[in-house]
């Protein structure tokens, strides 16, 4: 028998034989475990309901919040049908409490619907327990993951038809090159109207690729190769590569580099991010008056970060579009693929970075990346 029953035993042999004192010792002493035992009922993550005779005696907090219950009162199923808010949980304990100990789950609603579990017990014969819960986060948790696997598969799915689509491609550009050659060379005689259309047929077909290569890039993961690299240097390398054609389009470059920490990246990636930014920049100054590139870069002592900086004087964006531009597919241009500033965003991120836009139409936009230099150890360690 275990002690607490033994304890009661005794208390009631010798209940004529206490005094006041000692009645009032084991009063308190009860009152004060019921307390305890309260405490620890309404600190249940789960909402506890008892039933003994088709009469509810006991309920935690979490069990009134569950079936919108405002009242401190309990009582018949019949009376409880008076207090009781959420209906369709209630009605689901009153229709479970003849069946024997059982556990269920049902939602309720359609538009934004509530996911509940109850578990029923049956303690003694006309002792129940009933254990309710409100799964709705979970599952919607649920339906998310499930959400995200589906896309990482159509993703899967895509780029391997993607890729399967660029063998063709390659072969239709590899032979049109080789018609465009012949008839260079007088091999081939055509008229006016064929070379035109060998002429579209490589133009689209390039076009094609560069649709298949940004989608790959974006699509997949990359397992950074990161080096220990001065942002200057490397920033010094790019300008190199695009001078010539800010030369041929009469644009000023002004550069302010200021004394930074090394940074781990990864230096081929990283190129294309800032390369993507900087062509963005020589686009939107086409029609402008004033055509100026600005690149700094500095130390972000908050963010323990080094900050690149890139700025034009061209079209701007409007303020409705800024928050689209870095999604797939979203894109200004005649010919562009909507992927360019996709990929950009991705590199940044997988490089624990954060990349930033201000921009006023008709005056200029500003990028500005940030990349942070305690996280270096851990891309370097995942390379």
């Amino acid at each position: 028998m275990p002690e607490r029953e033994r304890f009661f035993e005794k208390v009631m042999d010798h209940l004529n034989r206490l005094d006041q004192t000692e009645l009032r010792n084991i009063i308190e002493t009860l009152d004060r475990e019921r307390r305890i035992l309260k405490q620890v009922f309404d600190a249940l993550d789960e909402g506890i309901l008892i039933v003994i005779e088709e009469k509810v005696v006991a309920m935690n907090d979490v069990a009134k919040v569950l079936l919108g219950c405002k009242t401190k009162t309990y009582g018949s199923f019949a009376e409880m049908d008076k207090v009781v808010a959420n209906r369709p949980l209630w009605n689901m304990v009153k229709l479970l409490y003849k069946q024997e100990d059982i556990r269920k789950e049902f939602s309720v609603g359609n538009q934004d619907p509530k996911y509940y579990l109850i578990e029923k017990r049956d303690i003694s014969e006309d002792f129940v327990l009933y254990k309710l819960v409100d799964q709705t986060e979970n599952k919607k948790l649920q339906f998310q993951l499930k959400s995200i696997e589906s896309i990482a598969a159509l993703n899967n799915l895509a780029a391997g038809i993607a890729h399967e689509i660029k063998n063709p491609l390659t072969a239709i550009d590899l032979h049109t090159q080789l018609i465009q050659r012949a008839v260079q060379k007088n091999l081939v005689c055509l008229d006016e109207n064929l070379s035109q259309y060998i002429k579209i047929i490589s133009e689209e077909t390039k076009r094609l690729n560069q649709i298949l290569n940004d989608f790959l890039l974006a699509t997949r993961t990359r397992q950074l190769k990161a080096t220990f690299e001065n942002l200057n240097t490397f920033l010094a390398e790019i300008i190199s590569l695009i001078k010539p054609e800010l030369e041929a389009k009469n644009i000023s470059l002004r550069e302010a580099y200021q004394e930074v920490p090394k940074n781990f990246i990864d230096k081929d990636y990283l190129k294309q991010a800032i390369l993507n930014l900087i062509k963005n920049a020589i686009e939107a100054m086409e029609k402008s008056s004033l055509k100026v590139l600005t690149i700094r870069t500095w130390y972000d002592t908050v963010r323990d970060a080094n900050a690149i900086e890139i700025e034009d004087t061209g079209c701007g964006i409007p303020s409705d579009q800024i928050q689209k531009i870095f999604e797939p597919y979203y894109t200004t241009k005649e010919y562009g693929t909507g992927l360019g500033l996709t990929i950009t965003y991705k590199i940044i991120k997988e490089h624990d970075g954060e990349i930033q836009i201000s921009s006023k139409p008709n005056e200029g936009t500003r990028f500005t990346i940030f990349l942070p230099i305690h996280k270096g150890h851990k891309l370097l360690s995942s390379s």
